[in-house]
């Protein structure tokens, strides 16, 4: 069965939805922190980012056992993420979860920016995300961030 995941990882908790390709719900797992910065209070970033990545393996795998489906049926998956705010964030969070096999396709975005896929028709406008902590996005017609 061909699937998408959608992965909003905040500073308080993960949520990943795992859904049909026509929108229907199959399933959904929720884990901790996923921000890399600050997965752990410490200043040791390599131990922040570790307890993150388990957060958010923990939650996609609670999605994926609730759908009853496996990994390789992800086709694309998208992560909306606090804390992924340069590029090494996005290569970083990147590389793991295609190591994990999480979808064939991987996108990863600062988790401001994915409100303006659910908000705006057209993926344009300034988005405000006030959560744990607050983050900024916009995106212009052109496509500039």
């Amino acid at each position: 069965m061909q699937c998408v995941l959608g992965v909003d990882g905040g500073n308080t908790k993960t949520i990943a939805i795992v859904a049909a390709l026509d929108g229907t719900i199959l399933g959904a797992g929720r884990g901790g922190c996923g921000d890399i910065y600050n997965g752990r209070a410490s200043t040791n970033w390599e131990e922040a980012a570790a307890v993150a990545i388990a957060n958010i393996e923990f939650a996609v795998k609670t999605a994926l056992q609730a759908a009853q489906v496996e990994a390789s049926d992800l086709i694309t998956a998208v992560f909306n993420m606090a804390g992924a705010d340069w590029p090494e964030d996005f290569a970083f969070i990147q590389a793991v979860m295609e190591q994990r096999g999480f979808g064939r396709t991987i996108f990863v975005q600062n988790d401001a920016m994915g409100v303006l896929h659910a908000g705006s028709s057209d993926d344009t406008g300034v988005s405000v995300v006030c959560g744990t902590g607050a983050a900024t996005g916009a995106r212009a017609p052109d496509g500039r961030t």
